[in-house]
């Protein structure tokens, strides 16, 4: 039997040139067929590596909506919520599906001002991407601008925050 001419290799010589195929696609792709070893392949992980996600990983750890995500956008997208997901809709109350699945139920969490337990999260209006909705509300869809805090406090901060709006307006 034939084998490979790439010295130390020993695979059987399936394709011309005197080349196994390994060699073969090597000296196709980068005008050298390389080393007789093969290149050592990165182990997989068991699911995809994208927060929540618990697909089977297609390629680089990522399964194949967060590929798609990261050829189109970028790495830092991968994690991003998408409209592609089908728990995530861009409106008020798909907001909070999306902020309750990823931070989980804010009555596990304390108020950050009473220190009382947590009843609702509560958005911050500090994202520089917030969407306004045509009733006027102001909201994010990002889990990092929502606070725990119990309904009182809530309340209250949503009032300092239209009082503060009103007199900057007035003015």
């Amino acid at each position: 039997m034939k084998t490979c001419s790439v010295e130390g290799c020993g695979r059987p010589k399936h394709v011309s040139l005197g080349l196994c195929s390994m060699h073969y696609h090597r000296l196709k792709r980068n005008g050298d067929p390389g080393e007789a070893k093969s290149r050592k392949r990165h182990k997989q992980a068991a699911t995809c590596v994208a927060e929540g996600c618990s697909e089977k990983p297609f390629a680089r750890d990522l399964c194949q909506k967060h590929l798609g995500r990261f050829y189109r956008h970028g790495r830092d997208a991968v994690n991003q919520p998408s409209y592609h997901d089908s728990d995530f809709v861009r409106s008020y109350s798909g907001a909070h599906k999306w902020i309750r699945k990823h931070l989980g139920q804010a009555t596990e969490e304390i108020c950050i001002d009473c220190k009382e337990q947590a009843d609702e999260w509560s958005y911050r209006h500090d994202d520089p991407d917030e969407i306004v909705d045509d009733r006027g509300i102001h909201y994010s869809i990002y889990p990092e601008h929502y606070d725990p805090r119990c309904i009182p406090c809530h309340r209250q901060f949503d009032a300092g925050r239209l009082g503060s709006e009103n007199t900057s307006s007035t003015r």
